[in-house]
C-alpha cells in the first residue's frame, strides 16, 4: 500500500524537488473537523517523513471543498462517535476524553523538523490548536 492510499484522513505528498513533504486533511465534507482517527493519522504521517531523510520540513494544510467555505480545520467533529464524550455533563468523562486527543497536539509538537501550518479559511477549536502545535 502507497503512502498516499494508506490513511483515510490524511494525505502525503513528497515534493522531491523542494525537499519538503505536504500532509493534507482531506475531510472537506466536513470543513476538516477533526477525529480522534484524524488526530492520529497526522502523527503517525508525521513518524512517516520523520525518518526519510530527503525531507527536511512538513507543511500542513487543510483541502477545499469549492462548494463551501475554504477552512484548516473547524476543529473538533462533534458529530463523530468518538467526540460524544466531549459533549458529556460528566467533568471525568470530558477530562478522559480531552487527554485522549491532546496525546495527538503533544506527538505533533514534538516533530522534530520544521512543520508549518498553511491556513487557508477557518481554524477553529481544536483546529487553532493544531496550528499552534506546528
Amino acid at each position: 500500500m502507497s503512502e498516499q492510499n494508506k490513511f483515510e484522513h490524511v494525505k502525503i505528498e513528497k515534493i522531491k524537488e523542494g525537499n519538503y513533504a505536504v500532509l493534507s486533511i482531506i475531510r472537506p465534507d466536513k470543513l476538516n473537523a477533526l477525529q480522534n482517527q484524524t488526530l492520529r493519522e497526522i502523527a503517525e504521517a508525521l513518524e512517516t517523513v520523520e525518518v526519510d531523510q530527503n525531507v527536511r520540513c512538513v507543511v500542513l494544510r487543510g483541502t477545499k471543498d469549492f462548494t463551501k467555505k475554504p477552512a484548516f480545520s473547524a476543529g473538533a467533529d462533534l458529530s463523530s462517535r468518538d467526540s460524544a464524550d466531549l459533549n458529556q455533563r460528566n467533568f471525568r468523562h470530558r477530562s478522559r476524553a480531552m487527554h485522549r486527543r491532546h496525546k495527538y497536539y503533544d506527538l505533533i509538537e514534538e516533530f522534530p523538523k520544521p512543520l508549518i501550518a498553511a491556513v487557508d479559511g477557518f481554524a477553529l477549536g481544536g483546529g487553532l490548536e493544531l496550528v499552534l502545535v506546528c
